[in-house]
């Protein structure tokens, strides 16, 4: 998986003067898209994210070059404001958001924005040299077509589950669990996908940025009709980047301390990281806004511990569940384990997927404070 680099735009000084900013779109999998649909397709793929760049931005002028790993965009008389920082956002959500279409093939990019200053960045943005699964990769790009084409026609449903407390105590929020609907929407019971049958798909070809942004902000608008609230919603480790992408939503987030007080944001699948960092200073955006923030399945593993340790995490969700290892009296040792380890943390700890009475007596035990999962509702 090609590890994230991002232009980071908090804490970022500001400009005396509007002045020409020069910007790199890295097509992070152009390299995988090269490998499976070969070189003709992947330069039709470099001019229409050209000729999409050009589009978001025709009312100023600002020329896009193509590069061989991308688009380079000139922006004259750039406003280091929040306009042309969101009109730079939206034309990310523009470009990835729907699939470029070539020889009879869906194909979507995955895109990061790096700025001139971080130019020396560029190396470290794709990763080379790995080996693609072609039909696999081409499987996940269909995938990644079916979801967008139902998100456009039909939007984002949820779900909701409960945290509460092991004692008995009131709900600490209420987890969503987002489904996309096939057809008109009319019909949700017989036609929802739920989004874990098919966040794997897309983390395996770095397409994760397009829904979990927007799923926090409907999340976000969720919280707004509903004030007596306090929601939670799960993103992937590898949209977890303080950068462009998150421009709107932290703008959101300032202006509205209400709203940012009541929202959770969970952060699942860490070990597609090499590295924690970015989970960490994303985790302090979000925190410095008022909101909380969790490691939506922490294992005990390094990087979840740095977090953890660090103090940029608030909750710890641990997966209490069976598991289909065919031991399950191993799987409960290790999990009551972990349960105990992680109570020595600043964070609190969840323990996820309770199934039935003995599952939850036995992460009482172990020290839960909170738990979630079928049992509880």
């Amino acid at each position: 998986m090609t590890q994230p680099v991002a232009l980071m735009t908090t804490d970022r000084p500001a400009l005396a003067d509007k002045g020409t900013r020069t910007f790199h779109y890295v097509i992070q999998n152009i390299d995988d898209i090269v490998s499976v649909y070969g070189h003709g397709l992947a330069g039709r793929v470099l001019v229409e994210v050209a000729a999409r760049a050009d589009l978001a931005f025709a009312n100023r002028s600002w020329p896009a070059v193509i590069e061989a790993w991308g688009v380079t965009l000139v922006c004259y008389d750039f406003d280091d404001g929040v306009d042309d920082w969101t009109m730079l956002e939206s034309s990310l959500v523009a470009i990835c958001g729907d699939a470029i279409v070539v020889g009879g093939h869906a194909v979507f990019v995955s895109l990061t924005l790096l700025e001139m200053s971080n130019i020396a960045r560029l190396a470290t943005s794709r990763q080379r040299g790995r080996m693609v699964n072609a039909f696999e990769f081409r499987g996940d790009m269909c995938v990644a077509a079916s979801i967008y084409r139902a998100l456009a026609r039909s939007g984002i449903y949820f779900s909701e589950g409960r945290v509460t407390a092991s004692d008995g105590g009131a709900d600490l929020y209420r987890p969503l669990l987002p489904h996309v609907v096939y057809g008109d929407g009319h019909e949700i019971a017989d036609r929802q996908v739920n989004a874990r049958d098919f966040i794997v798909a897309l983390d395996r070809v770095g397409l994760t940025r397009v829904f979990d942004r927007i799923v926090v902000l409907a999340a976000i608008d969720r919280l707004r009709h509903h004030p007596e609230e306090t929601l939670g919603c799960s993103i992937s480790a590898l949209s977890a980047i303080d950068d462009v992408w998150w421009h709107s939503t932290l703008v959101i987030l300032s202006a509205q301390p209400a709203i940012a007080a009541r929202l959770i944001v969970e952060i699942e699948r860490l070990h597609l990281l090499a590295h924690p960092e970015p989970v960490a200073l994303f985790a302090a955006a979000l925190r410095a806004r008022g909101c909380k923030v969790a490691i939506g399945d922490f294992d005990g593993t390094a990087a979840a511990l740095a977090l953890a340790r660090d103090g940029v995490i608030d909750l710890i969700k641990i997966d209490a569940g069976r598991g289909t290892d065919g031991q399950p009296a191993t799987r409960r040792a290790d999990v009551n384990a972990l349960i105990r380890q992680a109570s020595h943390l600043q964070a609190a700890v969840v323990a996820a997927n309770v199934e039935n009475e003995t599952d939850f007596a036995e992460v009482l035990a172990a020290g839960a404070r909170w738990v979630h999962g079928p049992f509880i509702g």
